[in-house]
This record gives structure tokens, C-alpha cells and sequence, in this order.
């Protein structure tokens, strides 16, 4: 049989009329798959075989034909050129052989699978499809036998560029013969089919090695990248969380925290993350409030952009620091309220509903390209905190209901940071403030000394309080007490015992005990405050008017000294026993401290650290005090610079004073006789020593004052009685003996002869008192000084 250029049967041989049964008039001029194929298909591959031989010049075939009872039938094409006609043999032998039951069961085998197949000539025009390939296309056999695979992907509703991948695949497959396996394609596009599939490819090949064309297999793999994709999710929503949960959790700053999160989130998740605190949450000292029927204020702590429009989106919403309000019935409001997250993907446009959806920041986000955002409450023991703000430009998906529980926990776990280190300041202002209420608040200054102090807690640990402690005490006279002590220990239970010291020592002290009497009384209350509880403490008194200097330890580091000539030196101050042992002696020594001389009294926070043991530390601090400063101040801020080091492990306390004894002239004293004739004697001296002074203004007055008081001390007192004058920033007099008897305020009766000397001196006087010292009693009292009078 010879088909013309048109497929046209041009030539019938009788042998092919017998073969068939088709007469010769009844098979030329019509096309040859019309005259042998009697279904659909067939004609379909006969036709795609005949356009095959013609197109390339090559043989195709064969096609087995159907419908010739118990005898099976194929025909081969074979080109005749250059006329362009076709030459079809009809052949009995090849398909018993080749094409006979082996066929129909080969054909059964593929139109059973459930796999999808076709099979391709080198031209890629399918040449076989099974029926699960026919159902997945929605087209039938015929539809597809003939056709490449980019007109049939056309018709089946594939995009371009699909076909164009699926066509690439083909032809490297029939080009280098090397298979493809596991190809995921989209079959369809759009969202109304989010079906996946898996090609495989591999090139076919004749007995003789040449290439028949490609086949290929496709497996719906939809549930499979399903789940593939949940996990690939699962898994980087697990690693955030695991980063996230390092990165917050590891700092106790709430604005380094939220900072870290951000910077985690951005672009990771989102192209826009804003945290905004409560403003009583970011201040502890402050009562925290929210409620659901009043306004809130939120304080931004970070904000963190990526992507275009940034320039445009930090113009137009809240800055870093700034404020807003939340009035009830606004969308943060409720967030926070009810404790759900609020995702959005249309802004309202109410300014008061705060920054996120204020009118600035709405055209701000949409002029910056923000399409969808979400609202995450931050929560912790059921307290609002604040809002987590989550946003994303329009050429990245929406946030997801899928995402919501993610970001949930992010929140949770910022929350919970948050609210930790929330607690943290609470704690740690509560104990600075406890332990600035136990300290001296400020420097005082006494006569004759140039008094500075510092306190420096551990910053290791900064909640745990510690119980150094310092102290300057005026004493009887113009003397002064400098004290540093330490409770060993740290804790609330170290820092309350530090306080009782402190108050305890500073009433002995003040009440004009020695000492070390007064250390044996704080040595029984630390003895009573447990059995295992020990505390040091040092002493120091120096008097200005007469250069004494005194110091009493117990178990506390010695005084450093530095003379006005540079020497520098530890006194030689007996250590004796920490305080809560129990029963021993505490010695006074003298200490020579010449006028000008520079006093360091510290604790082993100081000199003691990981870097120097106490000794490597006390000669590192006697080397750092050899250079002289300009004053007090500054002496204690270069100690501290040069010997802390960080982080500190134990608190320290550190006290300098520079001491000076009182000029010659400005100080008078006189020991009086026992005698009726001493106040008129007191009367005398006070008299001639003011006009030395030229404080004429004050003689009546200080005359007055003295004769009553050593007339109470003649009648009441014992010998020697001592009267002395100091002129200082104001007029200070003090009568001495030695009786034990304090006088004190009392009302007189009108007949009464005496009892007003007391009231006297409380009536003409700036202030008074009486102190009981170890050698009896002293009474003084001040006298201000006019603006004539001459000051030291």
C-alpha cells in the first residue's frame, strides 16, 4: 500500500485486498487510517506513525491492527523520497511473534496501572497513553496519539512555562539517554488545584540500539510534599523557637531582649517587628495597672524594618522611646484584654486606636508596601505586658492561621523574659533602696576632717545584698568616729544585721562609750543573731583639737595611712576577734596621724578578688594611695578605678579622710578650780578670749551661758573642771568634769532658786546637748557667729 503527500491510499495490492478485505475500489483515494483502523485509537497511531515516516524519512512502526479475528495484523511505514509518498506493509509473521498475545497482555499491564505513562517518539509526540494518563489529562486516547507534549499540555489547561519545562525534560532525556527521576510538577496552576506530581523520564530503545523516543511516569505525590512541607515548617518553626528562647532568655535587660528577638524575626518572618511595653512595666518603682474600662499607656522598646519602604515606614510610625495612649475599645486594647492574637490585612483608620493603627502609621504601612499584620498580646502569670507587632510587605505571603500558634509562643517566651526581668529590677531596687536607707546618704563633713565615701554593690550578683557598711559619727567635742564594718554573708538576712550594727553602734558611740565597750555590746548582738553569724569591724577616732587619732578592730583589716610627707602605711591595729565569737577584749592603740594626714578605711570587697589575695590586694591599695590628689573625692573614685575589676563577687566599702588638727588661735581651754569663785572666773576668761577673737557681739550672751553651767558643775560635778572655746564655723563651748550625773530640761517653780540654767542654755543657744565621755560628762552649746566675726 503507498499513501500520497495528503495520507491518501494512491496503491492497493490484491495481496493487501485479501489481507484485509477491503477491495481496491474502496481503499484508494481515502486515507489509510480510515481504511485499516476501525477505532478511534487505531486510527489515531496510524495516522501519527504515517506523519512520523514522512516528517523524518525514517521507518516507523509497527502498529498492530485490531479487528482481524484470531489472526493479528501490523504494518510498518517506510518512506519513499523524494516524492513524499509513504509505503505501508502489511505484515502476518511480525505480529504473532512480536505483537500478538504478548501485546494485548502489555496493553492490559498499562491501561491497568494506576501509574500515569505515555510514551513519545523522537519528535515528542506521544505514541502510547494508558488509561490512567487519559483520566489524569481529562482527554482521550485519541486526543493525544499524534500530538506533541506542548499542543496537548495547551489543551489540558497548562501554562506556558509548564510546558516548556515539561518539553526541556524530554529532549535532554532523548539527547543523552540519562534518565530523570522525581521531577515535582504542577500540573495545574492556580489555587483550585494544589495537586502535586512526580515525573520520571527515560529514553526507549529498539533491539538494534536505536531511539524510539521517551517515555515517562507520573506519580501524584500531593499528600507526600504535604507533609514533607509541614515538616521542613515544623522543623525551622522549631529551630526559631530554639534560637529564640537562647537569645531572650539570656539577658535580663528588656530592652536588649526585645531588641534580640526582633533582630531574630526580621526578615526571617517578617519584614516589620515592633514591641511596645506597658510604661508601669518598664518602671518598677511604679504601681502596675490595667484594666479593661481605662486607657493604657505603651512605651516603644525596639523597632526593626528590612525591605523597601523602610525609610517610609520609621518616618510615619512610633520611634524608639516614644509613648502613645490606648483609650478602652481600641484594637491593641482588646489584645490585650482578651489575650489573642488579632491578624490583619486591612488597617481601620482610627487614630485612637494607638500607633499600629494610627492614620500617620496606616499611610505610612501602606505607602511602604505592608499588605498583612498581626497583633500578639504579651502575657505573663496572666498579667498584660505589652504588644508583640508582626507585619509583612505585599511580595511576601499573608501570615497564616498555621503561623498563629508560632508566633504565641514567641510572644509567650518574650513575655515570660520580660516579666523576669521586670521582676529582676523590682528586686534589685527594693534591695538597693533598702541597703541606700542603711548607708549614709550623703558625706557628712565634722570639723578638723575632709570626710568621702563610696559603696559599690557586687555585680555579680546585683539582687543579693551585702552587708559592708560605713559610717561617720560626731562624738562629745568635735571629735569624729569613722567606722567600715562587714556581715559575712549576703542575703536580706546579712544586710538587716548589717542595719542593726550600724544603728546600734552609732547610739553607743554617740552616748560616749569607748570603743571597744561598744564593740563588746555589738559583739553580744551578733552573738544573738545566730550561731554561725560573724561580722567585722573598725573604728577610728580622730580629734581635731588635739591630733589624737584612736582606732579599735575587731577582726577587720587595718586602717591605711598616708602621712602629708607621701609615707604610706598600715597602722599597726591590733586585728582582735570578728564580732559574734563571743567574750574577748578589743584593744585601743594610738595611731600617728601628724595634721594633714590621709586615712583609708575600706573592706576585703576592695582588696580581695579573684585576681589578688587579700595581702597582693592591700599592697596594691597602699601603691595606689601613695599618689596625692586635690581632695577626699577624688582619691576615692582613682582607688575605685584602679583596683575594682568586674564583675564583682562581693561588695566593698571604701571611706578616706583627710584629717587636720585645729588651728592654735582657734581654740581655748581652762581648768577651773572647784571653788564658789569658778564662775566668775568662766566669766572672766570668756570675756578676755572673745575680744581676742573679736566677738564682742557675743559676750553677754556666752558669759551668761558659761556661769550656769559651771555653777551646775561646782555644785553637782566633780574636779577638775574643764571649760573650753572653739571657734569654728560657729562658737562652740563645752564645760567638762567629771561627775557621771547628766543634767537635763526641766520647769522651775516661781520661788525656786536655781533649776533655770539648763533652759537658759536651750533658750539662748542654737543647740545643745550633754555627753557622757569615759572621763565623766561634757555639756556644750553653739552659738552662731555674725557675719563680722573671723572663721578659720
Amino acid at each position: 500500500m503507498v499513501t500520497d503527500r495528503e495520507g491518501r491510499v494512491a496503491y492497493w495490492s490484491s495481496r493487501a485486498g485479501e489481507t484485509t478485505g477491503t477491495p481496491r475500489a474502496h481503499a484508494v483515494g481515502h486515507r489509510l487510517e480510515h481504511v485499516l483502523g476501525g477505532t478511534p485509537p487505531l486510527r489515531a497511531r496510524l495516522a501519527a506513525a504515517i506523519d512520523l515516516a514522512r516528517r523524518t524519512g525514517r521507518r516507523t512502526g509497527p502498529v498492530v491492527l485490531e479487528g482481524a479475528g484470531a489472526r493479528h495484523l501490523a504494518v510498518e511505514f517506510h518512506p519513499l523520497r523524494p516524492s513524499g509518498e509513504v509505503a505501508a506493509v502489511l505484515s502476518e509473521s511480525v505480529a504473532p511473534s512480536g505483537r500478538g498475545p504478548q501485546w494485548e497482555y502489555l496493553r492490559a499491564v498499562l491501561d491497568r496501572s494506576p501509574v500515569p505513562m505515555a510514551a513519545f517518539d523522537p519528535d515528542l509526540r506521544y505514541m502510547l497513553v494508558n488509561r490512567a494518563l487519559q483520566t489524569l489529562n481529562n482527554l482521550p486516547e485519541e486526543m493525544h496519539l499524534g500530538k506533541t507534549i506542548t499542543e496537548l499540555l495547551y489543551a489540558a489547561g497548562f501554562s506556558a512555562d509548564q510546558a516548556t519545562q515539561v518539553q526541556a525534560t524530554a529532549l535532554g532525556v532523548l539527547r543523552t539517554g540519562e534518565g530523570v527521576r522525581d521531577e515535582v510538577f504542577v500540573p495545574k496552576p492556580g489555587v483550585d488545584d494544589p495537586r502535586r506530581w512526580r515525573t520520571s523520564w527515560y529514553r526507549l530503545e529498539g533491539t538494534d540500539g536505536g531511539v524510539l523516543g521517551v517515555a515517562v511516569e507520573v506519580t501524584e505525590v500531593t499528600e507526600h510534599e504535604r507533609v514533607t512541607a509541614e515538616a521542613q515548617t515544623s522543623r525551622e518553626h522549631l529551630a526559631l523557637l530554639a534560637e529564640a528562647g537562647s537569645q531572650t532568655g539570656s539577658s535580663l535587660d528588656m530592652a536588649l531582649t526585645c531588641r534580640q528577638l526582633a533582630e531574630l524575626l526580621v526578615p526571617r518572618l517578617a519584614d516589620h517587628v515592633a514591641v511596645d511595653l506597658l510604661t508601669s512595666i518598664l518602671h518598677p518603682e511604679r504601681p502596675w495597672s490595667f484594666r479593661e474600662d481605662t486607657s493604657a499607656d505603651l512605651q516603644r522598646v525596639t523597632l526593626r524594618t528590612h525591605g523597601p519602604g523602610e525609610a517610609t515606614l520609621r518616618a510615619g510610625v512610633a520611634a524608639v522611646g516614644e509613648v502613645f495612649r490606648l483609650p478602652p475599645g481600641s484594637l491593641i486594647h482588646r489584645c490585650l484584654t482578651r489575650n489573642e492574637p488579632i491578624p490583619l490585612t486591612d488597617f481601620p483608620s482610627h487614630p485612637q486606636d494607638g500607633e499600629a493603627h494610627g492614620r500617620a502609621a496606616q499611610e505610612a504601612m501602606r505607602a511602604s508596601g505592608i499588605q498583612s499584620m498581626v497583633l500578639v498580646p504579651l502575657h505573663a502569670r496572666s498579667t498584660p505586658l505589652g504588644i508583640l507587632t508582626l507585619a509583612r510587605h505585599r511580595n511576601r505571603a499573608v501570615f497564616e492561621d498555621g503561623e498563629i500558634p508560632l508566633l504565641r509562643e514567641l510572644a509567650s517566651r518574650l513575655a515570660v523574659s520580660i516579666d523576669n526581668a521586670h521582676l529582676y529590677e523590682r528586686e534589685r531596687e527594693a534591695a538597693h533602696v533598702l541597703q541606700r536607707r542603711l548607708l549614709p546618704e550623703r558625706t557628712e563633713q565634722h570639723p578638723g576632717t575632709e570626710i568621702a565615701h563610696r559603696y559599690l554593690p557586687n555585680s555579680a550578683s546585683p539582687t543579693i545584698a551585702g552587708g559592708d557598711w560605713l559610717d561617720t559619727v560626731p562624738l562629745p567635742g568635735v571629735r569624729v568616729a569613722l567606722v567600715t564594718g562587714d556581715v559575712m554573708g549576703k542575703g536580706m538576712g546579712s544586710m538587716a544585721l548589717m542595719g542593726q550594727l550600724r544603728t546600734t553602734l552609732r547610739s553607743l558611740l554617740t552616748a560616749g562609750l569607748p570603743p571597744d565597750e561598744a564593740l563588746h555590746h555589738l559583739d553580744r548582738l551578733v552573738a544573738q543573731a545566730g550561731p554561725f553569724q560573724l561580722a567585722t569591724c573598725l573604728i577610728v577616732v580622730y580629734d581635731p583639737a588635739t591630733g589624737d587619732c584612736r582606732a579599735t578592730a575587731a577582726g577587720h583589716p587595718p586602717p591605711l595611712v598616708r602621712s602629708p610627707q607621701g609615707d604610706t602605711y598600715y597602722a599597726g591595729v591590733p586585728p582582735g576577734a570578728p564580732l559574734g565569737v563571743g567574750d574577748v577584749p578589743f584593744e585601743t592603740v594610738d595611731v600617728p596621724a601628724p595634721s594633714g594626714s590621709l586615712l583609708a578605711l575600706y573592706t576585703d570587697g576592695l582588696v580581695e578578688n579573684a585576681d589578688a589575695d587579700l595581702t597582693r590586694g592591700m599592697a596594691l591599695l597602699r601603691r595606689a594611695l601613695t599618689r596625692n590628689d586635690r581632695d577626699a573625692e577624688g582619691i576615692c573614685d582613682r582607688l575605685l578605678d584602679e583596683l575594682v575589676t568586674e564583675p564583682r563577687t562581693d561588695d566593698m566599702a571604701l571611706l578616706v579622710a583627710r584629717v587636720r588638727t585645729l588651728p592654735p588661735d582657734a581654740v581655748a581651754s581652762w581648768e577651773l578650780d572647784l571653788s564658789p569663785t569658778a564662775p566668775r572666773t568662766a566669766r572672766s576668761l570668756v570675756r578676755r578670749q572673745l575680744a581676742t577673737w573679736g566677738l564682742d557681739d557675743l559676750v553677754e550672751t556666752t558669759e551668761l551661758l558659761a556661769s550656769e553651767v559651771v555653777t551646775n558643775a561646782v555644785r553637782y560635778g566633780a574636779p577638775p573642771v574643764v571649760l573650753r572655746l572653739l571657734r569654728l564655723g560657729n562658737l562652740r563651748c563645752e564645760v567638762s568634769d567629771r561627775g557621771r550625773m547628766l543634767p537635763h530640761l526641766q520647769l522651775a517653780d516661781p520661788g525656786d532658786e536655781g533649776g533655770r540654767g539648763i533652759h537658759i542654755v536651750s533658750l539662748l543657744s542654737r543647740a545643745w546637748g550633754t555627753d557622757r565621755t569615759d572621763r565623766g560628762k561634757t555639756i556644750w552649746w553653739e552659738q552662731d557667729i555674725t557675719p563680722t566675726g573671723a572663721t578659720w
